[in-house]
């Protein structure tokens, strides 16, 4: 591996109206009188670091849009400044409880070219087992008020499908109303089992081909196990992340990555934002990999996007037997149908897919 610049900056706004149930990522309800505190630790965060020049910028949450609009503007312009290149892609996360005109308004004027709206159903039903606050009403209010306001936009619609006790018709609804407002992106995620929501339920992995078969109908590629888009719209700072490539993380709970010749760090911030507030600068926790560890984990996440992975590329610098080990397993997995491979790209097959979990467990087995 050789150490690169990072491409990515990602920045956490922990703030959220409500909890929802099922989710597993860091936020917080009750401390919104926290946010001028917390966006000058974001800024003297960002001040702390040596990259100038990130390809793609990610805000994420939390829920970016219920944050004080005054505030995140400032903070923008601050970043902006900071930022001494180009950015090919910017993405902001929001829900659509908390869109309005101010928010698009921002989004419009900080020229962001993504905006990634939690909807996760379209069935009111669904939304109240989900414990979410807004109504499917709401998602086509706002996403009418987005084309309005950001006519250049890329919009991505998140929708949850296999949720235990839920029947698939909620899911095909779901993305027959995704189809029609033709969105560029859409994340599918299955239904993760986070949090005790659900846990003792069992899921139908049909779901997963039936939701597949239905946008790539549509002509939505996809190009991650979760992730489908139109030609052009594939998100470039998810895909530095699943191709482990680094990256900047600011704010409370964000994870940074750095590759060097001979190992991968990741640095983690606290998850407490009291704690981040008083000491920004500081990681909470930090692991380091080596090889054969590095070129097993860009094995093990590549396999997520469809194009797959170059095994010879990545085991460039990894022991031979270890190699060999890999190559048997890999070797395994096509002969049971679960990835296809000319001995050089390797990628999921559609049964992979399904399997993905069992495909990653042997491939971890290969560690010595």
């Amino acid at each position: 591996m050789k150490k690169v610049t990072a491409q990515g900056l990602y920045i956490h706004l922990p703030f959220c109206r409500n909890k929802c149930a099922y989710c597993g990522f860091y936020s917080e309800t009750d401390c919104m009188q926290l946010q001028p505190e917390y966006f000058r630790a974001l800024t003297k965060d960002l001040r702390s670091r040596e990259n100038k020049n990130y390809s793609t910028l990610y805000i994420g949450g939390g829920t970016p849009s219920c944050v004080d609009r005054k505030l995140l503007a400032a903070f923008l312009d601050i970043a902006s400044i900071y930022q001494s290149g180009v950015l090919k892609e910017s993405t902001i996360e929001a829900n659509p409880e908390s869109i309005d005109e101010d928010f698009l308004r921002l989004v419009h004027r900080y020229k962001f070219s993504r905006i990634s709206i939690g909807c996760q159903s379209t069935s009111n039903e669904v939304l109240s087992k989900l414990t979410r606050i807004h109504s499917a009403e709401d998602i086509f209010r706002v996403y009418e008020k987005i084309r309005m306001f950001c006519p250049d936009i890329a919009v991505n619609l998140d929708m949850i499908y296999d949720i235990p006790g839920v029947d698939f018709e909620h899911t095909h609804q779901t993305i027959k109303d995704f189809i029609k407002l033709s969105p560029e992106h859409i994340s599918a995620y299955s239904y993760s089992h986070d949090t005790s929501l659900f846990k003792e339920d069992d899921t139908d992995t049909t779901d997963f081909m039936l939701v597949r078969e239905y946008l790539e109908d549509a002509g939505y590629n996809k190009y991650e196990i979760s992730n489908y888009a139109k030609k052009g719209h594939e998100s470039l700072h998810n895909i530095n992340y699943w191709q482990l490539g680094d990256y900047d993380g600011i704010g409370s709970s964000a994870w940074s990555l750095k590759n060097y010749a001979d190992k991968r760090v990741l640095l983690g911030k606290s998850d407490n934002i009291h704690s981040y507030i008083k000491d920004p600068l500081a990681y909470a926790e930090k692991e380091e990999t080596y090889p054969p560890q590095t070129a097993l984990e860009e094995l093990v996440f590549g396999l997520r996007i469809t194009k797959g992975v170059d095994f010879e590329k990545i085991c460039v610098n990894i022991d031979a037997q270890v190699k060999d080990k890999m190559y048997n397993a890999l070797i395994q997995l096509q002969k049971e149908g679960l990835i296809t491979w000319d001995d050089s790209y390797a990628l999921l097959s559609r049964k992979g897919e399904l399997l993905l979990d069992s495909v990653q467990e042997l491939l971890w087995r290969q560690l010595p």
